[in-house]
């Protein structure tokens, strides 16, 4: 009987379907929480496309629902604090231990260092040139600029999509105490 519930439990989420029969957004899969979309601390991160390396298109909610704790990076490669922060996340020992504890980091630029829209090739280059061990995508049709303005603009998210902490700026060394914090509270 233990079993019983269980099941019930994951048949009715594999059954659901919004009221008119279609099946909600993949998009939203483990980030629909009842929560205004925006970019404040309380509220889900917006649903935007951008692209991994090999030029196919991601949902960046979809990197993030799911995983304990999402730290979003959104810069240019136009800006030294921006290329710090690759730095510090691919080599800072202090951001392995974190990565090895459960926190998923996602790096976006929207350019490269010329200003121009970051493509694939750049996205492939800076990766390789950078031993990136992270998620690092680009965003050439620059949806993320919406809400990421200045840059860089950093989010931490939780395992709903649901901002807990914003900065503006980039201080990577810095925000390592908080970011360990964060991923207690999220255990």
């Amino acid at each position: 009987m233990r079993w019983l519930w269980p099941a019930l439990a994951a048949f009715w989420c594999i059954a659901c379907a919004t009221d008119d029969g279609q099946e909600p957004p993949a998009a939203q899969g483990a980030c629909a929480v009842d929560v205004p979309t925006g970019i404040e601390v309380g509220m889900l991160m917006p649903s935007v496309d951008v692209r991994r390396c090999d030029g196919t298109s991601v949902d960046l909610r979809e990197l993030v629902c799911g995983r304990p704790l999402t730290l979003l990076d959104i810069g240019s490669a136009a800006f030294a604090p921006c290329l710090e922060a690759t730095r510090a996340y691919a080599t800072d020992p202090r951001y392995d231990a974190l990565q090895a504890a459960g926190l998923n980091i996602v790096q976006v630029f929207t350019t490269d260092a010329g200003f121009q829209p970051a493509s694939g090739a750049f996205c492939e280059r800076y990766s390789a040139r950078n031993a990136i061990d992270f998620d690092f995508l680009v965003d050439p049709t620059f949806q993320t600029d919406i809400f990421a303005l200045p840059h860089p603009l950093n989010v931490v998210l939780d395992a709903r999509g649901v901002i807990v902490q914003v900065w503006n700026g980039s201080l990577p060394e810095a925000r390592v105490e908080t970011l360990e914090a964060l991923l207690i509270g999220a255990r």
